[in-house]
């Protein structure tokens, strides 16, 4: 069942891949997040990196600093890097440090996932304020079937705001 589960990861990955660039070659994949040795998560990041290597992919688990858009692509310690596994919680790339990225992404220079617009879309936890909304989803133009469904399954959400300490 293991195999099952690589397979399908890699497959998650090379399928992100082929979207973006079609039937070119994978060769190289930057996994990267701010001083990943440090990280909580930099066992999995070691886990990914295995898991690339025997499907035959070349990887790096990098800090952001050590990539480097140069002549159209995205280098780490001067090899080109296909695919960035953005790690960061900087999902739109607007910290200083990370304007080098925001770049790369904005030039094609690498595919990078998940990508800021994917993450807006799919991923960011703020929309589930709103789409634990009624309201909202009613003024949005949603169905009562649809508003329904996603009642069901999304709980009521909202935000956090220091001055609300005392309710919540």
């Amino acid at each position: 069942a293991g195999g099952d589960l690589d397979a399908n990861l890699c497959a998650m990955f090379r399928n992100e891949w082929r979207i973006a660039r079609g039937d070119a070659p994978l060769r190289r994949i930057a996994i990267v997040d701010t001083a990943p040795e440090s990280q909580y998560l930099y066992p999995e990041f070691l886990l990914a990196q295995r898991l690339f290597e025997r499907d035959g992919i070349a990887s790096v688990i990098a800090d952001p600093a050590q990539l480097v858009l140069r002549d159209g692509r995205v280098e780490c310690d001067g090899q080109a890097v296909d695919l960035v596994y953005n790690r960061l919680t900087d999902f739109y790339f607007e910290e200083p440090a990370h304007a080098h990225l925001a770049a790369a992404y904005c030039a094609g220079a690498a595919v990078f996932t998940p990508h800021p617009e994917a993450h807006a879309l799919y991923a960011n936890k703020h929309n589930l304020v709103l789409l634990s909304d009624p309201g909202w989803l009613h003024a949005a133009g949603l169905d009562a079937a649809t508003i329904e469904t996603l009642r069901a399954g999304i709980p009521l959400t909202q935000r956090v705001q220091s001055a609300d300490a005392e309710a919540l």
